[in-house]
This record gives structure tokens, sequence and C-alpha cells, in this order.
């Protein structure tokens, strides 16, 4: 469970990437550990947009786990303008578990 300080400061990250780019949307936070969180974020449509926003991550989430020691692991979901079937998209890719084949 996020204590307030790690709300406080995914909430400033959260902020910053919202002044750059108004479209992104939190989704989801998933604990790892207790100073470990995957974090789900809506992404923008254009690529380019995209790539500039994984940079502002990178740097927002660099400077919470120097000066904060909590680390956020991005990962972009699915947009509400986005298909939300995968299959249906042509982006459904099966995935094997490990000893089955």
């Amino acid at each position: 469970m996020m204590n307030f300080k790690q709300k406080e400061v995914l909430e400033k990250i959260v902020a910053g990437l919202r002044k750059e780019f108004p479209e992104v949307r939190l989704v989801e936070v998933e604990e790892l550990s207790p100073f470990e969180f995957w974090v789900m974020l809506t992404e923008p449509e254009d690529e380019e947009r995209q790539f500039a926003m994984e940079r502002l991550q990178g740097e927002l989430g660099t400077d919470a786990l120097l000066d904060y020691g909590v680390n956020f692991h991005f990962m972009p979901a699915a947009s509400e303008s986005r298909q939300s079937d995968p299959m249906q998209a042509g982006e459904f890719v099966p995935i094997m578990k490990a000893g089955v084949c």
C-alpha cells in the first residue's frame, strides 16, 4: 500500500505529465514492493508525443527514485479512443508460459 509521501510524489509526477500532455490519465497503480510501483497511464495518440512523454516520464521517475527512493515503472494503457479488444485491433500476441509448449 502506498504511503502518503509516495502518493504525493506520484501525484506530482502525473501533474507534471498532464501539464505537457493534458490527455494523459492515471489508470491504475500496482504495488510491486513497498518502494516500487507499476503505473499505468493513457498516452497521446501521436507517436512523437508518445516518445516525448516517455522521456519526461523517465526524467520525473528518476527524480523520484533519487530524491525519495521510490521507483515508478510506467506502462501505457489503451486510450479511450483506441479499440478495447486487442484481437479486433490485430494486436493480439499469444504469450507462452514457461514449461508450456
